[in-house]
């Protein structure tokens, strides 16, 4: 795992060891972050369940202004924190240590909405992922007006279409991944 490009392009990352994570191929990032890319410029970026912490360090190498992770696994932390210094990005990173449905709600009172949130709940537990929508939905302040709510999820698993303030606008296949694009209902054109 490394980043693809950026001022941190070649930087090997490490992942936590005996757990099972899904980092991202770099198939999968290349064309995510293709997608992304207008919209990166000091953008902030909040990377949800995010394990090494590679989609919001690739945020950072491109050119994204500060990038908050939240994860709940202290070695999956250890590896971010370990990531964030070895790229030069821990000053514009801020790691949260908690539940993710738990936190969401305290990040939008907190926080001022993000351009760009990325999640990439666990695979292996299908049944966080419509409950996390409805946070997310619930949470949508969290989203700047204009902005791009990423999830990934497993092919083969279906999430809606639409949410009370969230609709997808894109959808991307990519092997067992599918990339799910969601913007505030009113912004996303039909």
């Amino acid at each position: 795992m490394r980043v693809i490009a950026g001022s941190a392009r070649g930087r090997r990352l490490i992942a936590p060891s005996g757990l099972a994570t899904r980092p991202l191929t770099d198939r999968i990032k290349e064309s995510l972050f293709s997608i992304l890319n207008p919209r990166l410029a000091d953008c902030r970026f909040l990377d949800l369940f995010a394990g090494s912490g590679s989609a919001g360090i690739e945020a950072l190498s491109r050119g994204a202004a500060k990038a908050v992770f939240v994860d709940i696994n202290e070695q999956a932390l250890r590896c971010l924190r370990n990531n964030l210094e070895q790229c030069g990005f821990a000053d514009r990173g801020h790691i949260m240590r908690s539940d993710v449905m738990k936190c969401l709600p305290r990040l939008a009172v907190k926080e001022n909405g993000f351009d760009i949130i990325y999640a990439d709940p666990p695979f292996t537990q299908p049944e966080l992922f419509e409950p996390f929508m409805r946070v997310m939905d619930d949470c949508s302040a969290l989203l700047d007006r204009e902005g791009l709510m990423i999830i990934r999820s497993p092919r083969g698993m279906e999430l809606p279409a639409e949410f009370n303030n969230l609709i997808r606008c894109r959808r991307e296949q990519y092997g067992e991944s599918v990339l799910h694009f969601y913007q505030i209902q009113e912004v996303c054109a039909p």
